[in-house]
């Protein structure tokens, strides 16, 4: 993932962050990763206060995974979806596909991914930002832009879907150890 990122900074750097229009305000859609079976204590609790606890809007949508977190939230009008966890390591490509197939329907919002992250220090809450780059990950201080095989704009969008697959890949692995 840090390699397909820090390509990313990198082209970003030399041809530009996006092409097109720029929304004025754009809507905030929170991707909630919580626990499917609900056997890891605070697990869910901590991903269902982050949103509040970012000091988000009320305009806010969510999506919800894991069916334990979805029960947190039977009737909350921000729901957009909900989609089941993975139970076992071979469903977690099966949920990022039909997770990618709802955030297609909100490519022009911005989203923020809360998960549990598993360490050596144990589980803790963290909200990933897609294509907003902490200050360690920025690009070198090339002279000459990188050399492409294809029209940026063409490479634009394969560098993007290939960023988010890996961060989905992270995240979700990361969420289902530290669920487990």
């Amino acid at each position: 993932f840090q390699t397909v990122e820090s390509a990313l900074a990198d082209f970003q750097k030399f041809y530009g962050a996006t092409s097109g229009r720029m929304l004025a305000t754009p809507s905030l859609l929170y991707v909630l990763i919580g626990s499917e079976r609900g056997f890891c204590g605070a697990f869910n609790e901590a991903v269902q206060k982050a949103p509040e606890q970012e000091g988000a809007h009320a305009d806010l949508k969510l999506v919800l995974v894991g069916r334990k977190l979805a029960l947190k939230f039977s009737d909350d009008k921000r729901v957009v979806t909900s989609l089941e966890g993975p139970s076992a390591t071979e469903e977690i490509p099966i949920v990022i596909s039909q997770l990618a197939r709802v955030l297609a329907g909100f490519s022009d919002s911005v989203w923020k991914i809360v998960h549990n992250r598993y360490s050596r220090q144990g589980s803790a809450v963290e909200i990933t930002c897609p294509f907003e780059f902490p200050k360690g990950s920025v690009a070198p201080a090339y002279q000459f832009p990188p050399l492409l095989n294809l029209p940026s704009e063409e490479l634009r969008p394969q560098l993007f879907e290939q960023y988010l697959f890996a961060l989905f890949y992270g995240i979700f692995y990361l969420s289902f150890m530290a669920e487990n």
